[in-house]
């Protein structure tokens, strides 16, 4: 069972819990499938640049204090869309690619699957950061976060596009060839 009680709609003047149940469980679903394929080890659950410290040529993490055990996919995710950094999308693959060869020359990993994985906690993660922006901006009236909140945004679009344009790829690639075949 997931635990929803937190799941609240972002209106202009204040945060109210969502009542839709359909919303609701399009969550549940999402959460599911981000817990698929899971590469179990401590999740930080707020990895982004602000919480890298180097100090004497040394790298330290900070605000860590919410982390447990979940899937690493979400905090690589959360590395790769930091909001803070633009990190070009061919760059995001390569370090995802990297990753995964790391990963994969210390313990047993099927890169789709890990992929899979990555793929549902990076929306999940691009969800989490809108509503966060969101709520700082809207609610809490800090406005200096909307920039960040409308770059998530595009980035959340891009991402969106993306899959869809991957699932029709995937989905529909003999209907294509042979159809491109035809002309």
């Amino acid at each position: 069972p997931h635990d929803l009680s937190a799941l609240t709609w972002i209106s202009p003047s204040k945060a109210v819990e969502c009542p839709d149940e359909e919303f609701r469980a399009g969550y549940v679903a999402l959460a599911d499938k981000a817990l698929e394929y899971p590469v179990l080890g401590f999740m930080h659950r707020d990895m982004q640049s602000r919480n890298i410290m180097i100090k004497d040529r040394k790298i330290y993490f900070i605000d860590f204090q919410g982390g447990r055990l979940g899937p690493i996919q979400y905090d690589l995710a959360s590395l790769l869309i930091d909001p803070y950094v633009e990190i070009p999308p061919d760059v995001q693959a390569d370090l995802l690619d990297y990753s995964i060869e790391a990963l994969s020359a210390v313990t047993e990993l099927d890169s789709e699957k890990f992929r899979s994985c990555y793929h549902y906690c990076r929306l999940t993660r691009n969800l989490q950061i809108l509503g966060a922006f969101s709520y700082l901006s809207k609610v809490k009236g800090k406005k200096h976060f909307e920039k960040y909140d409308e770059l998530e945004r595009r980035s959340l679009n891009k991402f969106i596009i993306n899959a869809t344009v991957n699932y029709i790829k995937e989905r529909y690639s003999d209907d294509y060839d042979k159809i491109k075949a035809k002309k």
